[in-house]
């Protein structure tokens, strides 16, 4: 949304999935404190790694999407994909990454929220207006926030049509 609004000559289209373009409080501390005291070079799955982040973390399908960021190391060991430290110290910003009040963006935009999410509520719709007065908005009905994850099929039905020329 950041790119889109400040270099609106670089983006042609635009679809966010379940984020409003405001500030939002930090949050995953605790989650990304827990994947990084893990000793992963003692655990042999995915289900070990998911096990041991359960006391941690309650929801299931989001330590279920942490684990998609697993791999095998070169030695056969798992690691992390992503570079946890950089996210952990980068997090203050990542939630704060917002357009400037004078900022917009013009193109085709489609927002597909989750109906149970509270990340974007009808109280975000004239804000994303104010931001993408191109927007169009899809409630993605019994998703919460990983819309894609709880409501696959549904997702991509809320993406059918959106693909501007």
């Amino acid at each position: 949304m950041r790119l889109a609004c400040s270099y609106p000559e670089r983006v042609h289209s635009l679809i966010v999935v379940d984020i409003a373009p405001r500030a939002y409080k930090p949050r995953w501390e605790r989650e990304f404190a827990a994947m990084l005291g893990l000793r992963l070079e003692q655990m042999n799955s995915r289900s070990e790694v998911e096990a041991a982040l359960e006391a941690s973390i309650k929801d299931w399908a989001f330590r279920k999407f942490l684990c998609t960021n697993l791999e095998r190391s070169a030695e056969g060991t798992l690691k992390w994909s992503v570079n946890l430290p950089l996210l952990q110290a980068s997090l203050p910003n990542l939630f704060q990454q917002v357009p400037d009040e004078v900022e917009t963006f013009g193109g085709p935009t489609l927002f597909v929220r989750g109906e149970q999410s509270t990340f974007v509520t009808e109280s975000d719709e004239p804000l994303i207006r104010r931001c993408f007065p191109m927007a169009k908005i899809r409630v993605v009905p019994g998703a919460g926030h990983n819309v894609h994850f709880d409501q696959p099929q549904a997702f991509l039905q809320a993406l059918e049509g959106y693909w501007p020329q």
